[in-house]
């Protein structure tokens, strides 16, 4: 019984701190990419604006389809989910000839979920891993198009 009373003690004590630790924690994580494509801004954008086009270049292509335009410069799009709280993804076109696009992704999580914060930074390098090859093949895809 001492055992177990032990035990018990420390499960609420431990569970307890690490509840604390993860209040500390920002609510928020970030993360933001960006690469020059030498191709037209229409062609980019058309890439980025149509969600029908996201197969062929987005390793996320299926996590949303709730898309808005803002601008022809600045796409938002709204991933809503309940395993990685809500992602918002937002897309900058600017330049002419060698357009850059920068892509930044924020991701809301919930005060009172601990593991969904401690997994958010561990999960942090595999998003960019994701927009890196994403934005690689947007490149080469709107590369290839600007002869066409």
């Amino acid at each position: 019984m001492r055992y177990i009373k032990f035990f018990l003690l420390n499960l609420i004590v431990f569970g307890s701190l690490f509840f604390v630790i993860s209040l500390l924690l920002p609510s928020t994580v970030g993360v933001s990419k960006s690469i020059s494509v030498n191709a037209d801004k229409t062609i980019v954008a058309k890439q980025i604006s149509d969600i029908t086009n996201w197969q062929k270049w987005n390793s996320y292509s299926s996590v949303s389809n709730n898309i808005k335009i803002s601008t022809d410069s600045l796409v938002k799009v709204h991933h809503p989910s309940d395993r990685f709280g809500n992602l918002t993804s937002l897309f900058v076109i600017q330049g002419n000839g060698a357009v850059n696009v920068s892509w930044a992704l924020q991701q809301k999580l919930r005060w009172y979920y601990p593991w969904g914060k401690f997994a958010a930074m561990v999960t942090e390098k595999s998003w960019i891993e994701g927009m890196d090859s994403s934005l690689t093949k947007l490149k080469q895809l709107c590369e290839a198009n600007q002869g066409n």
